[in-house]
C-alpha cells in the first residue's frame, strides 16, 4: 500500500461506524436540546425582540400596512426571520408561554448549528470519524451551548454562517457540474442570515470570491467538461441575486428600496457606537472604549482547553493538513474564521458581553481544532501508544462536561482551566450578563414565601427587571417588581431584592458588598455567585433617603450610621453620608465618610466624586483636579466629574481647559441648567459678552 493510500485509509478508520454515531448524537441534540431549553431563563434581549418579532409579523399578516416595526428602536435594522417565526408558532397557542416557545426554537437553531459543525468537517476530511469529534469539541462547548438555548440574535445567525460556508464549499466542490440540491441549499443558508441579520451580505461577497477563485483554478476541468467557466459564475451571480432577495422578506425595511436601505442598515450596523459599560479585566469600561485585545483575550478565557489544544496543533501542524487536503477549502476556513476578529480589532469596533458577537467563528475555530486533533492521532496511528492522543482528547472532553453537568442551566458562564475558572473570572469579568439565574431565584421565592402563595402583596425590586417583571406577572400577579440598579436599591421600600452582578463595581463584588445582605437564596455556578435573593432587612438606608429629600440632613445622617452598623459595606449609606456632610459644610466629617467608602472601592466613583467635592471646597483644588480626572478616566460619561473640573479651571482662569470639561458636560446633559450657568460665567470672565449671553439665554430657556 503506498503512502498516500495508506493515509486516505487512516482519515476513513471506520467510517461506517463512526457516520452512524454521529448520526445517532445528531438525532439525540434535537430531541434533547429543546427539553433543556425550558430550564433557561430570559434575556435581557428577548423581550425586545419578542415585541420585534410581532411587529414583523402584523406587517406581514397586513400586506405592509402595519408598519409598526419602523418605530420599534431601532430592530428595523435587523431581520426578523427568528422572531416573527416564533411569533407565528405562540400566536398559534394561547395557552403557551411565549418565551418557552422561543428557547424550544432557538434550541433547534442551536443543535443544528452543532450538527452542521460536524458537517463542515466532514466535507473538508472527508472522515466521519473527524466530523464526530467537530461535533462534541462543539457540543462540549459551554458557553456555545448555553448561548444556544435562549440567544435569539446570535445562535441563529451562527448556524445560517457554518450552513452557507459549507454550502459555498459543498456547490464549488461539485463544479464543473452544477448541481441544483447544493445550489438551493446554498441559496437558502444565505437567505436564513441575511433574514437575521444584515451582516450576511458578507456572505454573499465569500460566496462570489471563492466561486470566481475555485473556476479559475478548475479551469482545465472546465475544458474538458466543456463547460463555460464564465456562463457557470453567471448563473451563480443569479442564484446570489436570488438569495439576496428572498433573504429580504422578513426584512421589512429593506421592502421599500431593496437597495438602498439594506446598504443602510449595514453602514449603521457596521458603525454600531451603542455604548454599555462592562467589567473587563477589573475595570468598568464602555464598550467603545475596549482594548484591541478584548475579543482575542475572551476567546482565549471563553473556549475549552480541548479547542485551544486542538487549533494550536493545526496551526502546528498546518503544513501535513494542507497536504492531506484540499488546500482552497482550508484556506476559506482559515479567512472566514479569522477576517471577522481582525476587522473588528482594526475598526475598533464597540463590543461587549464577552464572545457572543462571535458565536458565528466558534464552527470554524472549531472544525480547525477537530482537523489538528486528527492530524496528531493519526501521525501516531502505527505507534505502540496509537490510543494516547485519543485519551487525552477525551479526558480535556470531560472538564467542559463537567462544567456543564454542575453548572445548569447556567453553561454560558464558562471560563477555561487556563485562566483560572469562574473564580479567577468574578470580579473581573462579566458572569451572568443574560440574567439566566432570575428564573431560578423567582421560583424560589414564590414557592419558599408563605405570603405570595396566599396571593397577598409583595413588593420586588430587581437589576433585571424584563425577565422577573415576566415570571411574576405569569405565576404570582400578586407580586409588583420594580426596577432598582444595584446603588437604588435602597430607594424603594420592598420585601425582596433580586439582582445579578451587572453594572457593579470590581471591588465590591470582590469585597463581599454584593450579594447585598440579608441573602436568603443565590445560584452559583462553581461556587461563586451569579444571582442573589436578598431580603430587605435594612430599613434605615430608606429612611435615610427620603429624609435627605426633605434635606433633613441631621436625620438622615443618623439614619444612615444606624445602617453601617449594621453592615459596614453598605455602600449607599456611606456615599450619601459624605454627600450630606458635604451639604452641611461639614467637611471634616464628610471627608472621613469619603476615605471609608474609598477604603471599601478604592476606584468607585460614587466615593472619588465627593472626596474630590471636598478638597476642593477646602481650597485644595489641585487635588481636588486630580479625584475628577480619576472619575474621568474611569468614567468619561460622568457629568459631574467635568462639571467640577470646568469650575476648577474657570477659577484658576485656564478659560480653554473650563470649556473643554463644560463642552463634555452638556453633550451628555444638554438640560444641565447650572452648565450653561457656568458657561456664562466663563465667557464672560474671558472677555466674550456676545457668547456669555448665549448661555444666559440657553439657561433661561430651561427650567
Amino acid at each position: 500500500m503506498n503512502t498516500t493510500s495508506s493515509a486516505e485509509a487512516k482519515w476513513q478508520y471506520k467510517d461506517g461506524l463512526f457516520k452512524k454515531i454521529f448520526f445517532g448524537v445528531s438525532l439525540f441534540l434535537l430531541i434533547i436540546m429543546p427539553i433543556l431549553s425550558f430550564d433557561f431563563g430570559i434575556t435581557g434581549d428577548e423581550l425586545v425582540h419578542k415585541q420585534n418579532g410581532e411587529n414583523v409579523l402584523k406587517y406581514l399578516q397586513t400586506g405592509g400596512a402595519d408598519t409598526t416595526y419602523r418605530s420599534y428602536k431601532n430592530l428595523y435594522l435587523y431581520g426578523g426571520l427568528f422572531d416573527a417565526s416564533a411569533a407565528m408558532i405562540y400566536e398559534r397557542m394561547p395557552n403557551s408561554d411565549p418565551y418557552n416557545v422561543r428557547h424550544v426554537l432557538n434550541s433547534l437553531f442551536g443543535a443544528s448549528l452543532i450538527i452542521f459543525t460536524g458537517l463542515l468537517a466532514r466535507h473538508l476530511s472527508r472522515s466521519w470519524f473527524v466530523a464526530l469529534i467537530a461535533l462534541l469539541l462543539t457540543v462540549l462547548s459551554p458557553r456555545l451551548f448555553g448561548d444556544s438555548m435562549n440567544n435569539p440574535k446570535d445562535i441563529p445567525f451562527a448556524m445560517a454562517y457554518v450552513m452557507s460556508v459549507l454550502g459555498i464549499l459543498r456547490f464549488n466542490s461539485l463544479l464543473p457540474k452544477w448541481d441544483w440540491r447544493s445550489a438551493i441549499f446554498l441559496g437558502v443558508s444565505m437567505s436564513i442570515a441575511l433574514n437575521i441579520r444584515v451582516g450576511g451580505l458578507l456572505l454573499l461577497v465569500y460566496f462570489g470570491l471563492y466561486t470566481i477563485v475555485n473556476v479559475y483554478l478548475k479551469r482545465k476541468e472546465f475544458d474538458s467538461a466543456k463547460v463555460n467557466g464564465l456562463a457557470t459564475i453567471g448563473k451563480a451571480a443569479i442564484l446570489g441575486i436570488c438569495s439576496y432577495f428572498v433573504g429580504l422578506i422578513f426584512f421589512p425595511y429593506s421592502h421599500a428600496a431593496p437597495i438602498t436601505n439594506t446598504l443602510e442598515a449595514l453602514k449603521i450596523m457596521s458603525n454600531f457606537d451603542y455604548a454599555i459599560r462592562m467589567l473587563f479585566e477589573g475595570h468598568a469600561l464602555w464598550s467603545d472604549e475596549i482594548p484591541w485585545y478584548y475579543i482575542p483575550k475572551w476567546l482565549g478565557m471563553a473556549i475549552p482547553l480541548s479547542v485551544i489544544i486542538g487549533l494550536i496543533m493545526f496551526l502546528v501542524r498546518i503544513r501535513s493538513i494542507f497536504k492531506r487536503l484540499d488546500w482552497l477549502p482550508l484556506a476559506f476556513i482559515l479567512f472566514v474564521g479569522i477576517f471577522p476578529v481582525v476587522y473588528a480589532v482594526a475598526k475598533h469596533s464597540s463590543l461587549y458581553d464577552g464572545i457572543r458577537h462571535f458565536l458565528f467563528l466558534m464552527p470554524m475555530i472549531n472544525v480547525m481544532a477537530a482537523l489538528g486533533w486528527a492530524n496528531v492521532m493519526f501521525a501516531f496511528w502505527a505507534k505502540k501508544f496509537k490510543w494516547a492522543v485519543p485519551a487525552v482528547l477525551g479526558l480535556l472532553l470531560v472538564l467542559p462536561l463537567r462544567f456543564m453537568i454542575a453548572n445548569h442551566p447556567n453553561e454560558y458562564i464558562y471560563f477555561n482551566e487556563l485562566s483560572g475558572g469562574i473564580k479567577k473570572a468574578y470580579g473581573n469579568y462579566e458572569t451572568d450578563y443574560w440574567m439566566n439565574s432570575m428564573k431560578e431565584l423567582s421560583k424560589w421565592l414564590i414557592s419558599h414565601d408563605e405570603r405570595i402563595r396566599k396571593g397577598e402583596a409583595v413588593i420586588v425590586c430587581t437589576n433585571s427587571i424584563d425577565p422577573v417583571k415576566h415570571y411574576f406577572e405569569r405565576w404570582a400577579p400578586n407580586v409588583k417588581v420594580i426596577y432598582a440598579a444595584f446603588k437604588d436599591r435602597y430607594k424603594h421600600k420592598a420585601d425582596y431584592y433580586l439582582s445579578i452582578p451587572r453594572f457593579i463595581d470590581s471591588d465590591l463584588l470582590k469585597n463581599g458588598s454584593w450579594p447585598p445582605k440579608e441573602v436568603v437564596h443565590s445560584v452559583t455556578v462553581d461556587g461563586v455567585p451569579v444571582g442573589a435573593l436578598s431580603k430587605y432587612v435594612d430599613t434605615f438606608t430608606y429612611a435615610g433617603l427620603n429624609a435627605t429629600k426633605m434635606q433633613d440632613y441631621l436625620l438622615a445622617n443618623e439614619y444612615f450610621k444606624k445602617a453601617y452598623a449594621n453592615d459596614d459595606k453598605n455602600n449607599v449609606a456611606i456615599a450619601n453620608l459624605a454627600l450630606n456632610y458635604v451639604n452641611q459644610d461639614s467637611l471634616a466629617a464628610a471627608s472621613q465618610w469619603a476615605d471609608r467608602g474609598l477604603a471599601l472601592s478604592p476606584d468607585n466613583e460614587d466615593f472619588l466624586l465627593p472626596k474630590g467635592m471636598i478638597l476642593m471646597y477646602q481650597g485644595k483644588v489641585a487635588e481636588a483636579y486630580e479625584y475628577f480626572d480619576r472619575v474621568k478616566k474611569m468614567n468619561k460619561r460622568n457629568v459631574l466629574a467635568y462639571y467640577y473640573s470646568a469650575i476648577i479651571m474657570e477659577n484658576q482662569k485656564n478659560y480653554s481647559a473650563a470649556l473643554d470639561n463644560l463642552q463634555k458636560v452638556l453633550e451628555q446633559a444638554p438640560q444641565f441648567k447650572q452648565a450653561y450657568l457656568l458657561g456664562a460665567q466663563i465667557m464672560q470672565n474671558s472677555g466674550n459678552p456676545e457668547a456669555a449671553a448665549r448661555y444666559m439665554e440657553a439657561a433661561n430657556n430651561l427650567k
